[in-house]
């Protein structure tokens, strides 16, 4: 009879132990950008202060720090189910009274739902929120942003002589040419872009995986003068830096972007505030126009996962509201 081999017996490596403060931080890790995180955080900080005051105020600014917020989630985790969720669907019923948007409140409650499924598969807490439900979410409102020969006007005044103006124009350039969001804006590196491929390497939003988008001629001679006028710089440097004498050389934010943006549109008088999505809304509507609504084309361009957004864009570009209205008026 053969003897079988007896292995020698290992130690596995030991677990780390998963309190609630490993567990949120955990949690927050898995998440793809610092961006999300910030997020996240915010929205636990907000839940927190609705669970102790049973109080929520459009717009406040919620003060707890780490150590409160892991304190009350603790408290959260050891409710019952029917508890649990009771709290919960309160909490989105009173964000809903007080005007935030479907979509914010979606927002809001999925970042709980998400932390304390985390914390039940690492054995956290014996419940989950599956059961609520999500918000209808609102169309958008206005998609439609500004017409090419008005953004041409915006474009026309940034003085191109300056260091700020070679770097404002690169921004703008790529926000109008690729639609592309303030955040993947921000977070570029100067070796994400390649000039003789004329291309640029990006994340997109709620992407894990970077994604390469082609960039126009003009966009691409626009990074080249500004690059070649900051000389010094290494190939993980940030893409766009700010100029001013405080932050000089450290990665423009994304608030640092809506301000550029909104300033160079203030001067032209617009009747709507120019931002970083308008000019996004801007593109997308002037490609459906120019290629009589090809939402194909323009969901390559704008990158969204559901091309039900593009249709929005198209009818609200199409109002086909008021043309169904016209049609039925002439008939009486």
């Amino acid at each position: 009879m053969t003897q079988l081999t007896t292995f020698p017996k290992h130690r596995l490596i030991p677990l780390p132990s998963l309190d609630v403060n490993n567990i949120v931080n955990s949690m927050l890790m898995t998440l793809n950008s610092e961006t999300t995180r910030k997020t996240y955080r915010y929205a636990f900080g907000y839940f927190c202060h609705y669970i102790t005051t049973g109080k929520i105020k459009r717009g406040a600014v919620i003060k707890l720090d780490d150590s409160e917020v892991v304190e009350i989630i603790e408290q959260f985790f050891s409710l019952s189910e029917v508890s649990a969720l009771s709290y919960v669907e309160k909490y989105q019923s009173i964000l809903l009274k007080n005007g935030l948007s479907p979509s914010t409140i979606n927002a809001r409650v999925a970042s709980i739902k998400s932390l304390v499924r985390y914390a039940f598969n690492h054995g956290s807490c014996n419940f989950l929120l599956d059961k609520i439900k999500t918000l209808p979410a609102k169309n958008y409102r206005d998609t439609k942003g500004v017409k090419p020969d008005i953004f041409a006007q915006v474009i026309e005044n940034i003085d191109t002589s300056t260091l700020k103006g070679k770097r404002d124009y690169s921004i703008l350039r790529l926000l109008w040419d690729n639609a592309l969001r303030r955040g993947e804006l921000c977070n570029l590196n100067i070796n994400d872009f390649n000039a003789e491929e004329g291309t640029l390497t990006i994340t997109g939003k709620g992407q894990l995986e970077s994604e390469i988008i082609y960039l126009t001629k003009k966009t691409v001679i626009a990074i080249l003068v500004w690059l070649d006028a900051i000389t010094a710089f290494r190939e993980d440097s940030p893409l766009f830096i700010a100029l001013d004498n405080h932050t000089h050389g450290q990665r423009l934010t994304g608030k640092s972007i809506y301000t550029i943006v909104r300033g160079y549109g203030d001067l032209v008088n617009l009747s709507k505030i120019l931002s970083p999505h308008r000019i996004r809304h801007s593109s997308i509507t002037a490609v459906l126009d120019a290629t009589g609504g090809n939402v194909r084309v323009a969901q390559q361009l704008s990158r969204h996962q559901d091309i039900n957004v593009l249709t929005i864009y198209d009818d609200n570009r199409e109002t086909l509201q008021k043309s169904a209205s016209e049609i039925l008026a002439s008939l009486l």
